[in-house]
């Protein structure tokens, strides 16, 4: 099984178990989760909705739905086996040149569908899946330190 087949069936097991949410096949998951969200809200995988990304990483087992939005905030991820899936260029972390718009530092992590400036994202765990990102403002983008197996995908 290739690494994406990997990250679309984890995805689609995590959508499957979160009720209320009908996933047909191994549908684009923004398609059926972003687009119920209102600007400026944040879904984690218990079925609660949050005004702050890492207010819903912080609760989360293991999904966030970024709705579409610009999120002023660092994100850290220090969660193995987790998702960050925005709603594509309308969800905006915008870091604001303090720290890095998304630290990552755990494995198997997937970052989707989002778009990131005023620094990049820094990536200190193994097996980064990062799909759909669009970094700007950012003296060096997507930092993988030391992040072996990973997938980079435009």
């Amino acid at each position: 099984m290739t690494i994406d087949e990997q990250v679309e069936k984890r995805v689609y097991n995590r959508l499957r178990a979160y009720d209320g949410v009908e996933v047909a096949g191994h549908a684009p998951v923004d398609s059926s989760i972003a687009s119920v969200l209102s600007e400026g809200e944040v879904l984690a995988d218990n079925g609660e909705q949050y005004s702050s990304i890492q207010q819903a990483v912080d609760v989360s087992d293991g999904f966030v739905f970024v709705g579409p939005g610009t999120y002023y905030e660092n994100v850290v991820i220090d969660k193995d086996d987790f998702t960050l899936q925005g709603a594509g260029h309308d969800t905006l972390i915008d870091g604001g040149n303090v720290d890095n718009s998304i630290t990552v530092n755990s494995d198997d992590v997937v970052l989707t569908s989002i778009k990131v400036t005023n620094q990049g994202i820094q990536v200190n765990g193994q097996n980064p899946h990062i799909e759909s990102v669009f970094v700007q403002g950012s003296f060096f983008g997507i930092n993988l330190n030391g992040a072996a197996g990973a997938t980079v995908v435009g």
